[in-house]
């Protein structure tokens, strides 16, 4: 999912990112969701619903598109990552944005840039990815997020990159994309 602080961004932006997984063999989606002005918290709980609805979304044609409904994975940068790590903790508030009668639980939530959410045991795998001079959201967000979420019983892993600011890419694409896919493989149980 797309970053711009909740009221602004397009899924556009996250083309290649689906490009690169679609090419290991996933089926990949980038979405839209709600955008505001002003109330963030309002804003954080629409974006989290319009996911999950996509979540539903999926798995209500994932005999059309081939998808295992039991190995859905979510992600996105900065408010995009935000909204993955809510819907990957917060699977008791789907919502009402549509696409009723399928769960929109995820099997791991990927975070570049974003922190988040109120932690309870079994909530989906987190992976963060986050820079230690991320002037938009700083680095000890990331910290925090996941020490609360291990704290839960729960796993996270924080890749942790000197110097870098809140924009990774381009120059940690290729390894956020690498250790995103080493994550996925072993928390969507993609081994043989």
């Amino acid at each position: 999912m797309h970053g711009g602080g909740f009221s602004g961004g397009d899924k556009a932006s996250q083309a290649s990112n689906a490009a690169t997984f679609a090419k290991r063999g996933y089926v990949t989606v980038s979405i839209n969701y709600r955008l505001r002005d002003g109330d963030i918290g309002q804003a954080i709980s629409d974006a989290q619903h319009d996911a999950q609805a996509a979540v539903r979304w999926l798995r209500a044609n994932a005999d059309r598109y081939r998808i295992d409904r039991h190995r859905i994975a979510i992600g996105g940068h900065s408010a995009g990552a935000i909204t993955a790590l809510y819907v990957g903790n917060h699977a008791e508030d789907p919502g009402s944005s549509g696409n009723p009668g399928f769960r929109s639980d995820v099997q791991a939530a990927v975070s570049i840039a974003g922190f988040g959410g109120h932690y309870s045991a079994g909530d989906a795998p987190a992976v963060l990815f986050h820079g230690t001079d991320d002037a938009i959201l700083p680095y000890s967000l990331a910290v925090g997020t996941c020490d609360r979420h291990r704290r839960a019983g729960n796993t996270c892993d924080l890749h942790t990159y000197e110097g870098a600011g809140h924009s990774l890419y381009p120059e940690h694409q290729a390894d956020i994309q690498a250790e995103t896919a080493a994550f996925l493989y072993r928390h969507l149980d993609l081994g043989p």
